[in-house]
């Protein structure tokens, strides 16, 4: 079945969290203008964030959100509660453990709950096409100097199935996808969806 593809991830998201007990990790970050804490809100029962920010959660608790401090790589992480879906929007990609993220996470999600998971696409078409027209230069491949480990669909699908996951669905995000300036991009993409920027994934707690 080919995969679909999403203009923005709350789209993806907001069909496994509605009515649910949410844990947002990374609840601090955002990406794209889209604060998926309050994104997320909308829909969910209830929502709790997550985030070693201590800064910007003084900030989200003034503002009246649900949030508390947790380091997602600490192996000793109990909060104490388990959670029916954890979003985990574009962060696996700034950590150094994510083996122990994964654990903590199988921890902390009911049988059968949800992980989600949003993060840039190794495989992305810009960046290749960037390279090919020496746009971007070997020694500036790193992009962001925050990320650590940037995968592609089929290393996720690994990481996720070692850490006993179930695969619910796969698909793709692409922020261009009615822009008519990004003809080639969308053309491409249309062929080869595994080339645009980002990947999303639903995973099953076993």
């Amino acid at each position: 079945m080919r995969a679909k593809v999403y203009r923005n991830r709350m789209e993806f998201i907001k069909k496994y969290i509605k009515n649910k007990v949410v844990l947002n990790v990374g609840c601090v970050g955002t990406a794209s203008n889209e604060f998926l804490q309050n994104e997320i809100s909308k829909y969910a029962k209830e929502v709790v964030g997550i985030d070693i920010d201590k800064y910007g959660l003084k900030k989200l608790k003034n503002d009246g959100y649900n949030v508390i401090y947790g380091d997602v790589q600490d192996i000793s992480l109990n909060l104490e509660r388990q959670f029916e879906v954890i979003v985990a929007g574009e962060i696996i990609e700034h950590l150094e453990n994510q083996g122990i993220f994964l654990n903590n996470m199988k921890r902390h999600l009911v049988k059968n709950g949800v992980l989600i998971i949003t993060t840039p696409n190794a495989r992305e078409i810009t960046y290749i096409i960037n390279r090919l027209l020496l746009r971007i230069r070997d020694e500036s491949e790193i992009i962001d100097s925050t990320h650590l480990l940037i995968h592609s669909k089929q290393t996720l699908i690994q990481l996720l199935s070692k850490y006993k996951f179930d695969i619910l669905e796969i698909a793709f995000l692409n922020m261009y996808l009615k822009s008519k300036k990004k003809f080639i991009i969308n053309l491409i993409g249309r062929m080869f969806p595994d080339f645009y920027e980002g990947i999303l994934i639903s995973a099953r707690n076993k």
